[in-house]
């Protein structure tokens, strides 16, 4: 996943957030994390699981901009 994104992020001097380990987290990648279903098809994730993500999301951004983001809500 963060291969193209990754590059291009690189080019205009940005940061790429890999969320693939937070989704697949082994291989195969598993139905259900926690108790959340995480895929809806073959290729969609649930609206579940996604907001399951935010906290993740929030400190990957955090990090990435060096500083705390507070309490950030995701909806």
């Amino acid at each position: 996943m963060a291969g193209r994104g990754g590059r291009v992020s690189r080019c205009v001097g940005g940061r790429f957030i890999d969320p693939t380990a937070w989704v697949c987290p082994s291989i195969p990648s598993p139905a259900v994390i926690g108790d959340v279903l995480v895929f809806r098809d073959h290729g969609h994730l649930t609206s579940v699981f996604v907001s399951t993500l935010g906290g993740r999301l929030s400190a990957a951004i955090a990090a990435g901009l060096g500083r705390s983001l507070g309490a950030t809500t995701f909806s």
